[in-house]
């Protein structure tokens, strides 16, 4: 067996950090209170349940893409270390044999997915749906970028009485398919690795979307391809980072999983090499065109909501303003605050925002648009800038002319040093 990593130094250095926490090697690490519990505190305004964990290790990437915790039976140890790199599987196997799991029920799943390793573990349940979370990591992944993703499983012994009644038998929480979706591959490139906190393109329907794609991942030389897709309405993208081995994908397939769809990678005929273990994920940007009719009502795509943001970030408002409001682009805190800088345009309405989320940046831009709707960031990695564009809402409208709008967006925290411009 060889082993190797796609990962580059700095995710080396990275990973030897989070694994020099005390107890980081220990299977008993755990969130609140447990054998070598390393000293971090659980998900902020999430109140975790009390748990013992029975093993963390490096996990095996889901076939899935999934993210569920799962039951698992305590009488198949093997079926259990499945959810943990090969070389980790005899030990975990060894662990679950040896768990004392009166009233309690076996869960498993992945705790984190990044440039890091999680070295602690909390279950919370959210709305009667159980999530393994590990400590806060922001410190060491944000800013960074790393060529291929770290997975982190863990296994936890949780009493049964506290857990909702569908997590109370083997085999629940895997969640159900419901088929595949017909499809064509458009589009394969490598990419690194997004921190989990950044959502997945999803549906790309028109051509500011097919910017926003081409922007983010800095594939230009795509987008022609990309734009004939979606011309008509007939055909949409589904777009996401994928990648469950140590190779590449080298394509993918849409598949229906409860009520949204996910991208499922191909690593190809026969697959990736069972005997090739490494210390972490290679992914690519992958997307299949499929027909709009077919994926009509979908509520999310993978990790993403299926009318969330294709490009670097959320746009939350896109109001018209006077006529003859000059363009601009701007970093809210820079100019003392949204507040401030609506007071500057003429004919701002006041807004009511939503807060700025982690290390996210807000941006104000007043730009030419049709008629407000929705918007996207449009990054250019090149020239590290970024821009906002205004969307249409529904059947494409005549324009006798454009007017200026205020757009108020938020940049990922992984984009932060992109600077704003008018065009």
């Amino acid at each position: 067996m060889r082993r190797w990593t796609t990962a580059p130094l700095a995710v080396a250095l990275l990973l030897a950090l989070a694994a020099c926490g005390d107890g980081s090697d220990d299977p008993t690490t755990t969130g609140p209170g447990g054998p070598g519990a390393t000293d971090v505190g659980p998900p902020e305004a999430e109140e975790p349940l009390d748990a013992e964990v029975v093993a963390l290790a490096p996990g095996e990437p889901s076939t899935r893409n999934r993210r569920e915790v799962v039951v698992l039976d305590p009488g198949d140890p093997e079926a259990a270390a499945a959810l943990f790199a090969e070389d980790e599987r005899d030990d975990v196997a060894t662990a679950v044999a040896g768990a004392d799991l009166d009233g309690r029920t076996l869960l498993g799943g992945i705790v984190h997915v990044g440039c890091a390793r999680a070295s602690a573990v909390f279950v919370v349940v959210q709305d009667d749906v159980v999530h393994l979370r590990s400590e806060d990591l922001s410190d060491l992944e944000d800013g960074v970028q790393c060529v291929a993703a770290t997975v982190t499983s863990a296994l936890v012994a949780v009493a049964t009485d506290d857990l909702p009644p569908a997590y109370r038998d083997p085999g629940a929480g895997a969640g159900d398919d419901g088929g595949e979706v017909a499809g064509d591959v458009v589009l394969v490139a490598a990419t690194g690795y997004e921190a989990a906190a950044v959502a997945d393109p999803g549906l790309v329907r028109d051509a500011v979307d097919v910017d926003a794609l081409v922007g983010r991942y800095g594939v230009e030389e795509e987008a022609p391809a990309l734009r004939s897709r979606v011309e008509t309405g007939e055909e949409v993208l589904v777009a996401a980072v994928v990648g469950e081995a140590c190779e590449p994908p080298v394509g993918g397939r849409v598949v229906r999983v409860d009520d949204g769809i996910e991208l499922v990678p191909d690593h190809g005929d026969p697959g990736p090499d069972p005997e090739v273990v490494c210390d972490a994920l290679a992914q690519a940007l992958v997307v299949v065109a499929v027909a709009a009719a077919d994926v009509e009502g979908v509520g999310t795509v993978g990790s993403a909501p299926a009318d969330g943001p294709v490009g670097v970030g959320p746009v939350h408002v896109v109001e018209a303003v006077d006529v003859g409001a000059e363009p601009l682009a701007v970093v809210a805190e820079d100019e003392g605050g949204v507040d401030a800088v609506l007071a500057g345009i003429a004919g701002a309405p006041p807004l009511d925002l939503p807060p700025v989320e982690g290390d996210a940046v807000r941006l104000v831009f007043v730009v030419d648009g049709c008629q407000p709707g929705t918007g996207e960031l449009i990054a250019d990695l090149g020239a590290g800038t970024v821009r906002a564009e205004v969307q249409q809402v529904g059947p494409p409208v005549e324009c006798e002319a454009l007017a200026p709008h205020v757009v108020v967006a938020d940049l990922a925290g992984g984009h932060a040093g992109l600077q704003p411009v008018t065009g």
